[in-house]
């Protein structure tokens, strides 16, 4: 339910936003990864010398102990610190749990340490040794089994770790704050970029949303780098020239059909004004006046279909029925056209010679 709700979020937000998120989920994965690295490899590097140095301890008294079964007289026993690392106490118990041998009475008795041992170490600890925590203090515990004149004794030998976990706690605490800091700042340049980046793209929006309210006015300034966003405003400005040549040429051709409208119009508004004045009265000036209308009907008509014809052509839904047409004829009609149009010319047609084409009658005869 809450990723679903995040994901919406996600989704919802913009793409600034979604970019400084995107960017700093990366970032953190990386400091992950990385602070996952440093952590192991710091962890090894401070519990290692400590697994040595008891392992080290083990094996000198181990030996110390072999030659003492070879030559006890060539051995002293009360030597037994000699083989220890500085740092590592050994602990000799018997099987009555008597502690017979103790290099440092002042460490943690066996029971404190007995009591301590941890059942979850830390991950990093060695699988073959104990790790024990007594107050504040955590130590390495190994032990090894001796049997001598048959008898047993289990040496013990510890190590203190202490420093190294403190400086480990030390280490995970830093990195948090490191992670945290790096994710703040990831976050904070990713919304800087995507903002400075998302820029153009913002200045495109506005400017539609101007255009959406007729001002064509002003183009996108075009960025000096050569890339995607420079690419996108010049698009950009040519659609816009594009649209502002369209909407003129618009503009020119209702202009246009206005004018041709005009004369038409005007013409029948003064034929049917005279009608209602004296055509009643006087038939030839009836038949004249209504055969001036019918001729200006016809030129709206045609207006209209050469109209209709264009704005079809514009939409590519302007269907031609193609056939054998002869030129003659659409040459005689547009002449005979222009002789209305414009009786005050003298118009005449010296030459028709005859010839076939292929197109569609309706576009020539409407």
């Amino acid at each position: 339910m809450i990723a679903e709700k995040i994901r919406q979020a996600y989704r919802s937000a913009e793409i600034s936003t979604k970019i400084a998120v995107t960017y700093a989920a990366c970032f953190l994965v990386l400091l992950l990864v990385l602070n996952a690295v440093m952590y192991i490899g710091v962890s090894r590097a401070f519990y290692d010398p400590a697994e040595r140095t008891i392992i080290f301890s083990m094996q000198k008294v181990r030996e110390l102990l072999e030659n003492l079964e070879i030559d006890y007289s060539a051995v002293n026993p009360d030597n037994i610190r000699e083989p220890l690392v500085t740092g590592v106490v050994l602990r000799a118990v018997d099987d009555d749990g008597e502690v017979f041998v103790d290099t440092d009475k002042k460490y943690p008795s066996a029971e404190k340490v007995d009591a301590g041992i941890l059942s979850d170490p830390p991950i990093f600890a060695s699988d073959d040794m104990e790790v024990a925590e007594v107050g504040s203090a955590l130590i390495y515990r190994a032990k090894m089994d001796y049997i001598y004149g048959g008898e047993h004794v289990t040496l013990y030998f510890y190590r203190t770790i202490t420093s190294q976990k403190a400086a480990l706690d030390n280490l995970e605490t830093l990195l948090l704050a490191l992670d945290a800091l790096g994710i703040f700042l990831a976050a904070a340049a990713g919304h800087f970029v995507s903002s400075r980046v998302l820029k153009p793209i913002k200045t495109m929006t506005t400017h539609a949303q101007n255009i959406a309210f007729g001002k064509m006015g002003g183009r996108l300034e075009i960025p000096p780098s050569d890339d995607e966003l420079s690419a996108l405003a010049k698009t950009f400005n040519e659609m816009l020239d594009r649209l502002q040549g369209g909407i003129n040429q618009q503009q020119k051709f209702v202009l246009d059909a206005s004018h041709e409208l005009i004369n038409p119009a005007t013409a029948i508004a003064g034929c049917v004004e005279l009608l209602k004045r004296y055509g009643a009265r006087d038939r030839q000036s009836l038949n004249e006046n209504l055969d001036i209308i019918f001729e200006e009907v016809q030129n709206i008509d045609n207006i209209l279909q050469n109209m209709l014809f264009i704005a079809r052509t514009d939409q590519n839904r302007q269907k031609l029925h193609r056939e054998k047409l002869e030129l003659a004829n659409i040459v005689e009609y547009a002449v005979d056209t222009m002789r209305v149009l414009a009786p005050e010319h003298r118009l005449e047609l010296l030459r028709n010679d005859d010839a076939t084409i292929f197109g569609d009658a309706d576009s020539y005869f409407p």
